[in-house]
């Protein structure tokens, strides 16, 4: 990010030179000092010879009060002098602008630093509006253009060190805006294409300054911005007029050039590619890079083109797509036409049928491939290189300006703007959209850049792809993600405002042109944020906003609801969290020590039972691999601990008997073990949804391992008794059998168990045989038992 370095980074502090506007008052100095002379550099090398014998405190005290200097003097009017002194301001602290651990000779602290960066932002800006307000006062020409410039440039450096600077943004959106006034003019006046095109690059410059000041500040800066803004609108237009009023009269150069073109270019030298007339020349720059196509590279280039089948029929209309160099995902053909252009470029191809042969819903965007050669007219719109984060061209990341400050930390609030677009760069969703239903043209969307921004807890309430970009932005940063196919859209979205209405339905219109693309939903689509403020998570204890229990109570409310919809990390971070505050709290003196003990044991309960559940369907899974049977085996460790310092400490609490009874589960499969603790636990606690829920599952898992060790005796006391009838007439000489028979009827089987291991067949043989009164009673006892039961099962058994 320009202007704002990483603490990991090693900053270079550039050297500016003095402004124009203070060389007078540098030069009433000279007189002063009776240095005759002197002039702006011997000046300079005067402060830094001072700077050398001053403390870094001396430097920021003396930076401050020429800053204060330039102001009153500024408001008295003497913009020389006051440009003169803020630019002292700069000298005097922006060497305190390094990073203290690359540059500790310096002996300055963090905190030092950042109000160095302060000092010297504020005075670039100060410098800026002295140099605007200067230039405006000057006749037209060259003098107030190169004010305008070195405005524009002031402001610059204070943008480089916060990108948001509202007042840093208008000001040089100002300088800007009239230097493109001033090309403007001398371009009407009989000025060349060049001077036209510089017109218009500086207003498109002011307008983006211009939209991001009136965005950062509602006050006087935003209403100024907003202002000047619609005038850079109205002059882009007449420029824009003007330029093709130019273009129909004047001589295309470009036509002749493609006139001068060989007939045909055989791009691939066996005629499957082939470029019969260039259209448009383009800029005429070389821009493609082998190096993209390697399957190694980490860097992509994403094309926007406008294709077109000529001689297609109805579907042949124009399509304008946007695709990777290199994905297989689009036809061979077209990107080989794709790379012949240059950027604005237009040309005719003849392209074989097998050079098109991509059945992707991607390519399926383009019209229908005829049968043999077609062709097709394609146009470079324009190209952007991306960072490929996987590897595999399936998540492409490109930040357009990473902001100013920390990175945003999980559960900092991310107040943000986010839009979906599609391959054909239609907006599939806009968290700035607004609809408008009735009228003659029926739903309008449109885009409202005043609308307020959406509202994310990073980590819980965020949509996967725009967590994964404000991770790699700032407070103020703006960056785009470009994924080959993109999770669902959240329905609802939950940071939405309240008055949202008009972005959810645009969302649902943005999911039917989704699919009516032909591209099943969100792919190959291109993710776009900007990050408009950071609040950094709540500092428990420690922080001035510190809620007591009640905040607790809050956080732990929060993780359940996270643990209810399955989304387990997001809870654990909560409830790990919130037990440290409570720690914390306990540490201290606190008039709420056993309410605070309370929700504390509350937490702990809810984290070892989350991290049991999680655990447990792994290691049920023969499937896993070591690492997750660790990851859980470490959750158990974890979930373990915990109970056992509940157990010690709040025995009596019904969660305490609910997660012991999920690690006898997790661990041990022991049922019975768990059911005796669910049991003591609804005793307890009676209305605990959660006690009765699992109390539900671990019954019918019991009643099944009851069931399948019943089913396992069944076989072998069948077997015992097919052993006893053939031991002897009868049955009688066989020792054991009654003991067989008892043990039998004591065992609880289901009908089903029983037709299964067909015990039953075995006992009436045995009751036929044998001779023994006692074993005849035995088996006709549970054979009538076992009827009853196939009479409550099968009404229909005797009908």
């Amino acid at each position: 990010m320009a202007g704002s370095e990483d603490d990991g980074d090693v900053p270079v502090i550039e050297e500016v030179e003095p402004p124009r506007c203070g060389e007078a008052s540098a030069e009433r100095a000279e007189g002063a000092d009776g240095a005759a002379g002197d002039g702006p550099d011997e000046e300079l090398r005067k402060i830094e010879r001072e700077k050398e014998g001053m403390s870094v405190t001396e430097r920021l005290e003396r930076s401050f009060l020429y800053k204060v200097e330039g102001n009153d003097l500024f408001k008295s009017g003497d913009v020389f002098r006051a440009a003169d002194c803020y630019y002292r301001a700069v000298v005097y602290a922006r060497d305190l602008m390094q990073n203290p651990q690359y540059y500790p000779k310096l002996g300055h602290t963090e905190a030092q630093r950042e109000t160095a960066r302060g000092l010297v932002e504020s005075s670039f800006g100060n410098l800026a509006l002295v140099q605007s307000k200067h230039a405006l006062g000057l006749p037209e020409g060259p003098e107030r253009e190169r004010v305008l410039r070195e405005g524009a440039r002031s402001a610059g450096e204070a943008l480089r060190i916060n990108a948001a600077n509202a007042k840093a943004l208008y000001r040089r959106g100002l300088c800007r805006a009239r230097l493109a006034r001033a090309a403007a003019a001398r371009s009407l006046a009989g000025g060349d294409g060049a001077e036209l095109r510089e017109a218009r690059a500086l207003c498109a410059e002011a307008r983006e300054d211009l939209v991001s000041a009136a965005r950062a500040d509602e006050g006087a800066a935003g209403r100024d911005a907003r202002a000047e803004l619609r005038a850079v609108q109205d002059l882009a237009k007449s420029l824009r007029r003007e330029e093709l009023l130019r273009d129909k009269r004047g001589f295309s150069f470009q036509g002749s050039l493609g006139a001068l073109q060989p007939e045909e270019e055989d791009l691939l030298g066996d005629g499957s590619v082939r470029r019969r007339q260039v259209l448009c020349a383009g800029d005429g720059a070389r821009w493609f890079n082998e190096d993209w196509l390697l399957p190694t590279s980490r860097q992509r280039c994403v094309v926007h083109t406008r294709c077109h089948l000529l001689g297609g029929g109805g579907d042949a209309e124009p399509k304008t797509l946007a695709f990777t160099l290199g994905d297989s995902d689009m036809h061979e053909g077209i990107q080989v036409a794709v790379r012949a252009l240059s950027k604005g470029g237009r040309s005719r191809f003849a392209i074989a049928e097998r050079r098109l042969t991509s059945s992707t819903p991607l390519a399926r965007r383009l019209s229908q491939v005829p049968t043999g050669e077609s062709e097709w007219e394609v146009e470079l719109l324009r190209f952007s290189v991306y960072e490929d984060r996987g590897g595999d061209g399936r998540e492409l990341l490109k930040v357009f300006s990473e902001g100013y400050g920390r990175f945003p930390e999980e559960l900092s609030e991310c107040h943000l703007h986010w839009k979906v677009t599609g391959p054909d760069d239609s907006a599939l969703y806009s968290s700035r959209c607004t609809v408008s239903v009735g009228g003659a043209g029926g739903i309008e969307q449109r885009e409202d850049p005043d609308r307020a921004p959406f509202v994310y807890v990073l980590g819980e309430t965020t949509w996967p792809p725009v967590a994964t970009l404000c991770r790699a932005l700032r407070q103020g940063g703006r960056a785009e993600l470009r994924l080959k196919r993109a999770p669902a859209l959240p329905d609802p979205d939950p940071g939405a405002p309240a008055d949202a209405v008009g972005a959810r339905l645009g969302a649902a219109l943005g999911k039917g042109r989704a699919a009516a693309g032909g591209g099943g939903g969100l792919e190959d689509c291109a993710v776009l944020v900007e990050l408009e403020r950071v609040l950094p998570p709540a500092a428990g204890p420690a922080g001035d906003d510190w809620g007591g229990v009640a905040a607790l109570v809050q956080e732990r409310f929060r993780a359940e609801q996270l643990l209810e919809r399955s989304e387990d990390a997001a809870a654990l971070r909560r409830l790990r969290r919130a037990c440290g505050w409570a720690q914390e709290a306990l540490a201290g003196a606190s008039g709420e020590a056993s309410a605070t003990a309370a929700e504390h044991a509350a937490m702990r309960a809810t984290l070892a039972w989350a991290l049991a559940r999680r655990a447990a369907p792994i290691l049920d899974l023969g499937t896993v691999s070591s690492d997750c049977v660790k990851a859980a085996e470490a959750d158990l460790a974890e979930a373990e601990a915990h109970c056992a310092w509940l157990e010690e400490h709040h025995p009596g609490l019904a969660a305490v008997r609910l997660v012991r009874a999920k690690l006898l589960v997790a661990r041990d499969d022991d049922f019975e073990g768990a059911h005796a603790e669910l049991s003591e636990a609804q005793r307890l606690a009676p209305e605990d949804g959660r006690v009765q829920q699992e109390l539900r599952a671990v019954r019918a898992a019991l009643r099944s391992q009851r069931e399948a060790r019943g089913r396992e005796r069944a076989a072998a006391l069948r077997e015992g008794l097919a052993a006893a009838r053939a031991g002897g007439p009868g049955g009688a000489a066989a020792p054991g059998a009654r003991e067989l028979l008892a043990e039998l009827a004591a065992l609880e089987l289901s009908w089903e168990a029983v037709t299964e291991t067909r015990v039953g067949a075995e006992v009436r043989r045995l009751r036929e045989a044998s001779s023994d009164p006692e074993a005849r009673r035995l088996c006709a006892d549970i054979l009538g038992r076992w009827v009853d039961q196939s009479r409550e099962q099968r009404p229909l058994w005797e009908s």
